[in-house]
C-alpha cells in the first residue's frame, strides 16, 4: 500500500513539473524530459513488478472463463441439435403412426361395412325365405278354403238342382238301380 502511495505521489510530482514547463514556452527543459522518461520506466517497472502476476491471472482466468462459456455453449448447441433431431424423428414417427392409424381405421371401416352388408344380405335372404314360406302357406290355406267353399257351394247347388228336378219317378228309378248294383256285387 505504501509503495502504491509513493508511486502516485511521484506521478503527480512529475505531472506538476510538466504543467509548470508548459507555461514557460521556452526552450526544452532537458531535466523535465529526463524525469518524464524515468517516470515512464518506473511506471513500467512497477506495473511489470506488481501488476504482471494479477494481470496474467486475470487474463488467464478470463480466457478460461471464456473458454468454459464457449465449451458450455457448444455443449448446449450439441444437446439442442440432438434434441431437435430427436424431436424431428419423433415427429416423423408420429406422422407415420398417424398415417398407420388412419390406414387401420379405414381398413376397419371397410371391414365393418362389409360385415354389415353381409349381415344385411343374410337378413334380407332370411326375410325373403320366411315371406315365401308364409306366402306359400297362405296360398295353400286360401286354396283349401276356396276348395271347401267350392265343394260346399257345389253340394248345395247340386242339392238345389236335385230338389228342383228330382221327381218321384226318378227317385224310384235311382233307388232301384242302386239296389240292383248292390245285389250284383253281393
Amino acid at each position: 500500500m505504501i509503495r502504491a502511495t509513493a508511486l502516485v505521489l511521484l506521478i503527480f510530482g512529475i505531472a506538476g513539473d510538466a504543467a509548470a514547463a508548459s507555461e514557460a514556452h521556452a526552450e526544452p527543459n532537458w531535466r523535465l524530459l529526463i524525469l518524464q522518461i524515468i517516470n515512464v520506466f518506473v511506471l513500467a517497472f512497477v506495473l511489470f513488478r506488481f501488476a504482471r502476476q494479477p494481470l496474467q491471472e486475470f487474463l488467464k482466468n478470463r480466457a478460461a472463463a471464456i473458454r468454459d462459456r464457449l465449451e458450455d455453449s457448444q455443449d448446449r448447441l450439441r444437446r439442442a441439435e440432438a434434441d431437435l433431431k430427436e424431436i424431428r424423428e419423433r415427429l416423423d414417427g408420429f406422422e407415420a403412426e398417424a398415417n398407420r392409424m388412419v390406414g387401420d381405421a379405414e381398413e376397419q371401416a371397410r371391414a365393418s361395412a362389409a360385415r354389415i352388408m353381409e349381415r344385411a344380405e343374410e337378413q334380407a335372404t332370411r326375410i325373403r325365405n320366411e315371406a315365401s314360406i308364409v306366402a306359400t302357406q297362405e296360398v295353400s290355406r286360401a286354396r283349401g278354403e276356396l276348395q271347401r267353399e267350392a265343394s260346399n257351394l257345389a253340394i248345395s247347388m247340386a242339392g238345389e238342382i236335385l230338389r228342383e228336378k228330382m221327381t218321384l219317378d226318378i227317385d224310384r228309378r235311382l233307388v232301384g238301380e242302386y239296389i240292383q248294383k248292390v245285389e250284383e256285387r253281393a
